[in-house]
């Protein structure tokens, strides 16, 4: 058992370890001074030394004194859950809170302040008396302690909110039961049974991946936002199985259609379980008081069910997908199911995939799971898999996902540099690749590019720099060919090799992965580099999506659209997020690819240079050879480029020619030999010359040994 509990704790520190490698975690320094206030003003200490008077009106916002209850209402630290009302359990079990204290008799307030110093005192007495807390025993014990010291008291929540301000790196950000088990699930941990034992489990989490609670709590809400509540939904009904109706109009959907919209039975905020229950037992179930509540509840949980609320399809024991994105209840009285609700559904299980104990929720149309082995099973399902997709996971924390045709708040671009898609292309040898990494700089640090000849040294310092923010993701290489498709750009569903049996599971591609993350971060920009953009067969890999790369319907621009994708998610391409394709002139001219990304596209010709070439010699064959090829094939696409003279000597011309030039001249000449030899003729004036007794291709060599050959010598 504790090999397993150490194994969830590596998986745990690896997964927030990544995070804090691919994002930023900021520290907020007035959050520390906030802490230490605090500290300074209801200090263990402090508190103990006050009479019961004075300690109620520093807990309580009773009164002109300084208080707890006021103090965190000015001092929210964190994107947390709920602030928690300061409560106290009296002997006969009466919860006090300011507001019962201000109707009390004086008799009856000072028997409560008496109960809550007497309390108090003996908490704080446990709390002097304890030790660095260093593993979950230690909390155990703790807990047991305060348990004797103040009963229920100890486990109110904002009693370990006070906890938590004064020892902030031993005691959890998160003060109830639903949050803390909601964090240790979605990392992989089996939540303590005790409170205190959980609060410490999150503590030591944060301490063994080496970062501050405030850190902790923002890594956690990036990644698994709001607490989750998982309903199991059946999809059959009499031997009929409705799921595949439901992936494809991306829809939930329950029974009792006669019942009509449940929008007629909510009084007030709230929809009536009474009045449903009523009406059920009229239609459904007369005489069933018992079933006819049951299903009451069910159809309200449909009902009321959030964003917050993850649905797992289930064909009796069998489990099929998850659910989220909920949308709005909605009724369509012309189906047999007619209480509806949009949702995007993963279908992530292997075949007969079921839930550790399978019998929770049998026989039951939709029912929230609570058995806590079936909980943390479904965390780890549900998590594993967007992590394994690398999305962006929630709509409803500051982490955007595109989930609907709405607009989404992104600013437009203001006096952009650079095009959001451009495509650098010339003849084979003029430095489009090699160029690509300056454009792609130039972008994400929001500068002109600069062109001109680097030194060997800043071109390794910017090679580091790009490999960088390839590591991180900012940056994406990738190169079109004619068996690149859609599934490898944006998204297509794949076998699941890891699996024992066979299985499938969606899966994004690069161009809707760099797209997510763009999204995430509109501060900065990203960039797609495609090589070689004209070889791929773009409207087998781009599909629909061609139109999403026009710069005004970039997310943020005016005309910005939102498409669905075939698996249902929702997709578009935010205005940060530029892309450069890199185009080899001589293989297709730009007169004859595809129009639609031609449309879309700029176009920088990359030429070649002579002013490049430094070696006099080699300039005076590079710009012969050109003349000849523009003069006789009568097109500039086909030229040479000049990379393949930079850096180079007279005395590399055999290996450059034979290697390099040649090919490209058999290529352009269909192999006729003659216009071969006379483009040759650039090489007149150097050391080489054709070589004469060379079998098959032209080949060239030294004009000293040939003539050595030849004379035997």
């Amino acid at each position: 058992m504790r090999a397993e509990w150490e194994k969830e704790w590596i998986q745990a520190e690896q997964i927030i370890q990544k995070y804090k490698r691919e994002y930023e975690t900021e520290v907020r320094e007035d959050y520390e001074q906030y802490y230490k206030e605090f500290q300074q003003k209801f200090s263990p200490e402090y508190f103990v030394k006050l009479s019961a008077q004075s300690l109620l009106e520093s807990i309580f916002a009773v009164g002109e004194k300084e208080n707890i209850e006021t103090w965190w209402k000015d001092h929210r630290v964190g994107e947390r859950e709920h602030q928690p009302s300061v409560v106290f359990c009296s002997k006969e079990k009466i919860f006090v809170n300011k507001e019962y204290l201000k109707k009390c008799s004086k008799k009856e307030l000072n028997t409560i302040r008496q109960e809550i110093w007497e309390c108090w005192k003996a908490g704080f007495s446990v709390i002097l008396r304890k030790k660095k807390l260093q593993s979950v025993e230690d909390y155990h014990t703790f807990d047991q302690a305060l348990w004797k010291a103040m009963g229920v008291n100890a486990y109110h929540e904002w009693f370990h909110e006070y906890l938590h301000w004064i020892f902030p790196d031993e005691f959890s950000i998160w003060h109830s039961e639903a949050w803390q088990k909601h964090i240790l699930f979605a990392y992989g941990i089996h939540p303590d049974h005790f409170f205190y034992g959980r609060s410490g489990q999150i503590s030591l989490l944060a301490r063994k991946a080496n970062v501050t609670m405030q850190q902790f709590c923002t890594i956690s809400y990036a990644q698994f936002g709001e607490v989750r509540s998982f309903f199991r939904i059946g999809t059959s009904d009499k031997g009929e199985d409705y799921f595949s109706e439901w992936k494809e109009n991306h829809i939930a959907a329950i029974g009792w259609s006669d019942l009509g919209p449940l929008d007629q039975y909510v009084q007030g905020e709230l929809l009536s379980k009474r009045e449903l229950r009523e009406k059920l037992q009229e239609l459904y179930y007369p005489g069933v008081k018992q079933l006819a509540s049951r299903k009451a509840k069910e159809l309200a949980n449909f009902y009321n069910s959030t964003n917050t609320s993850i649905f797992v399809a289930m064909r009796g024991e069998q489990l099929l997908a998850f659910g989220d994105s909920v949308g709005a209840y909605y009724y369509n009285e012309s189906v047999k199911f007619s209480h509806r609700k949009p949702i995007q559904w993963h279908c992530c299980f292997q075949i007969g995939e079921k839930l550790p104990n399978k019998s929770e929720g049998l026989r039951t149309s939709f029912y929230e799971l609570k058995d806590e082995e079936n909980l943390y099973y479904l965390y780890q399902r549900y998590y594993s898999e967007k992590r394994k997709s690398k999305q962006p996971v929630w709509s409803d924390t500051k982490n955007k996902k595109i989930t609907s045709d709405k607009k989404v708040e992104r600013e437009p671009r203001n006096n952009p540099l650079h095009p959001l898609n451009q495509i650098l292309y010339g003849p084979p040898g003029t430095g489009k690749t090699y160029s690509v990494v300056e454009y792609a700089l130039a972008i994400i640090e929001n500068r002109r590019a600069n062109d001109s000849k680097q030194t060997i040294q800043q071109r390794k310092e910017q090679m580091k720099q790009y490999e960088n923010l390839v590591q991180t993701g900012q940056i994406v290489f990738t190169t079109f060919h004619q068996s690149y498709g859609y599934e490898e750009f944006v998204q297509g569903i794949r076998p699941n090799l890891q699996a024992q049996t066979i299985s499938f599971q969606k899966t994004d591609g690069i161009f809707k992965q760099i797209s997510d993350r763009a999204l995430q971060h509109p501060e900065k920009n990203y960039v797609l580099i495609i090589d070689e953009i004209n070889r791929g067969n773009i409207s087998k890999i781009f599909g629909e999506l061609i139109t999403l790369l026009e710069e005004d319907k970039r997310i943020g621009e005016i005309n910005q659209l939102i498409v669905k994708l075939p698996s249902g998610d929702c997709f578009a391409v935010p205005n940060n997020l530029y892309l450069i394709g890199t185009m080899n002139s001589a293989d297709q001219s730009i007169s004859i690819i595809d129009t639609a990304l031609r449309r879309r596209f700029q176009f920088i010709e990359m030429p070649p240079q002579a002013d490049k070439i430094e070696n006099k010699q080699l300039r005076s064959v590079f710009q012969m050879l050109n003349s000849y090829l523009k003069k006789e094939l009568r097109n500039t696409d086909l030229l040479i480029g000049h990379s393949f003279f930079m850096n180079r000597t007279e005395m590399d011309l055999e290996e450059m020619f034979n290697q390099n030039i040649l090919p490209l001249l058999y290529e352009y000449f269909y192999n006729e030999e003659e216009k071969i030899r006379q483009a040759l003729d650039c090489l007149e004036k150097t050391e080489f010359e054709i070589d004469s007794y060379s079998n098959g291709r032209i080949r060239i060599r030294k004009k000293d040994e040939s003539s050595h050959e030849r004379t035997g010598i």
